[in-house]
């Protein structure tokens, strides 16, 4: 009996003193990188408290149970914190904005920016509904995005933001360090990878077309293989026997020919055909091939 007393007045201790704080049901993040804490109603709680609970906020999507957060709370620092309802559902507008808005495949949402006088954070309801518009967008960046809340009970409000958006494109990432005039003909050197375009920056898109380069320098694993970090090896040399296409969208006629240049992957040369006596100008496409397009 005694124990029991005790564990009670340890329990009754602990909810009276400790730090309490009053979540809304839902919450939509609108834009992630924020320090508003005005939606966090408490009692008896610092600063820090509030801020550990912010920054686990910010890291979580989905419905979460406040046993959860205050167990992620107290696993990094030693916080007496309670915390209501039990459950809570959070929402970042960014994720959110990718399931309303019809987006090209290589178009992505890179921020948005809530309006002027608008909390980053919106606190709602559950029943509550949010959508969003862009008439018009260009899909480029400050583009005007329109975010209606239709609540469970009340009148809808429609909110203006700011969306900037990305493009994706195709880029092959380095699973292995590489020296400089390294071959790239083994695939399991560099894995397929969808990435933010970079401005003034021409990206391997093809990897069909790796096996006929080396490198121009040291490469780190984890790098994106640029074209400026490759240089084409010798396909052909002036001289050589050489196979020569000639090809439309009908017909394919193949023939030989002796090379009048060296060159590489992609590189134009002239080809001798001695049956004909004539030169032609054509690319080469492989090794000791050469295809002329009528």
């Amino acid at each position: 009996m005694k124990r029991l007393i005790t564990l009670a007045l340890f329990i009754f201790s602990f909810t009276s003193f400790a730090c309490h704080i009053e979540l809304p049901e839902r919450i939509l993040i609108i834009e992630n990188n924020n320090n508003d804490l005005s939606y966090q109603n408490s009692n008896d709680c610092t600063l820090v408290e509030k801020e550990k609970l912010h920054e686990i906020l910010m890291s979580t999507e989905g419905k979460i149970t406040a046993l959860q957060m205050m167990r992620m709370i107290q696993a990094q620092a030693d916080v007496a914190l309670t915390i209501a309802p039990h459950f809570i559902q959070i929402d970042h507008l960014n994720n959110f904005a990718r399931t309303q808005l019809p987006l090209p495949q290589s178009i992505f949402v890179k921020e948005i920016h809530p309006a002027i006088g608008m909390k980053p954070l919106f606190a709602l309801k559950n029943g509550d509904n949010i959508s969003l518009s862009c008439e018009g967008c260009l899909y480029g960046l400050n583009q005007r995005l329109v975010m209606t809340h239709t609540p469970f009970i009340g009148d809808k409000a429609q909110h203006l933001l700011t969306i900037s958006f990305g493009k994706l494109t195709k880029a092959y990432r380095l699973t292995q360090p590489l020296q400089g005039f390294a071959e790239l003909k083994n695939s399991s050197l560099y894995q397929e990878d969808y990435i933010e375009v970079i401005p003034q920056t021409e990206l391997v898109q093809d990897a069909s077309t790796l096996k006929f380069f080396k490198t121009n320098k040291p490469l780190k694993a984890g790098d994106y293989i640029r074209k400026a970090d490759l240089t084409p090896m010798n396909l052909v040399r002036a001289g050589d026997q050489t196979e020569l296409i000639f090809e439309n969208t009908q017909i394919t006629i193949k023939t030989s020919g002796i090379a009048r240049n060296n060159g590489g992957h992609g590189d134009s040369i002239e080809v001798f055909v001695p049956g004909k006596n004539k030169k032609y100008l054509g690319k080469i496409i492989d090794d000791h091939k050469v295809v002329v397009h009528l």
